[in-house]
C-alpha cells in the first residue's frame, strides 16, 4: 500500500510524492506529459517509474479490455458499477456506431449517411455478447454490427462471431472484419 499526494502541475509536468505505508522514507517523482501518447502510466516501483504502456495514440484503434461500466441489474432493476469485458475505442479521433438493421455483408460506405457515428469510448462496449443465467454460457448478439472510422480516417466494418476460444474457454473474442 502506498499514500500519495499530487504536489501540483507546472508547465505540463506533474509532480507527486508518494510513501510505502510501511517505510518513512517519501519520494518525490515529476511525471511530464506527453503529446505522443493518451495515458502516461505511473508505477511505484523501484521509487517510482514513468512508463508508457499504451502506444503512441495515432497508432491504435479499439482496446479489447476488462472494464468497468453501469450495468443494470435483471433480477433488481439496480444500476450499479460492473466489472466487464470488452472493447474501447482509442479517445484520440476513432469513431463508431451500432448497425442493426443491414447483415454485414451488406453494409458499405453508403450506410455512414444513414449512421451518426460516435466517439463515446464504449459504443462498441460489452453488449455484443449476451449471457444465458440458466445455462452459463454466451451468446453473440445476432445482426449487430458496427461502423468504425479508425485514427487514419479509413472506415470499416466489424461483427463479433464468439467469446470463446476452441477450448470452450471465454474471453476469447473472436470477430470478422472489412474495409470499405
Amino acid at each position: 500500500m502506498v499514500k500519495f499526494q499530487v504536489l501540483g502541475l507546472v508547465e505540463d509536468v506533474y509532480k507527486i510524492r508518494f510513501s510505502p505505508l510501511k517505510q518513512n522514507q517519501n519520494y518525490v517523482l515529476e511525471i511530464p506529459k506527453n503529446a505522443t501518447y493518451t495515458f502516461v502510466h505511473l508505477s511505484f516501483n523501484n521509487s517510482g517509474e514513468v512508463l508508457f504502456a499504451d502506444p503512441p495514440k495515432d497508432e491504435w484503434d479499439l482496446v479489447f479490455t476488462q472494464y468497468t461500466a453501469k450495468v443494470t441489474q435483471i433480477t433488481t432493476g439496480i444500476v450499479e458499477d460492473y466489472l466487464v469485458n470488452g472493447v474501447l475505442l482509442n479517445a484520440n479521433g476513432v469513431e463508431a456506431v451500432v448497425e442493426l438493421a443491414k447483415p454485414f455483408n451488406d453494409i458499405n460506405f453508403i450506410d455512414l449517411e444513414n449512421n451518426k457515428l460516435l466517439n463515446y469510448r464504449d459504443v462498441i462496449g460489452y453488449d455484443w455478447k449476451d449471457f444465458d443465467f440458466d445455462n452459463n454460457t454466451y451468446s453473440i448478439a445476432e445482426n449487430q454490427s458496427y461502423i468504425i472510422k479508425s485514427v487514419e480516417g479509413n472506415y470499416f466494418k466489424l461483427r463479433f462471431t464468439s467469446f470463446l476460444n476452441t477450448d470452450g474457454k471465454r474471453g476469447y473474442p473472436s470477430f470478422e472484419f472489412g474495409k470499405f
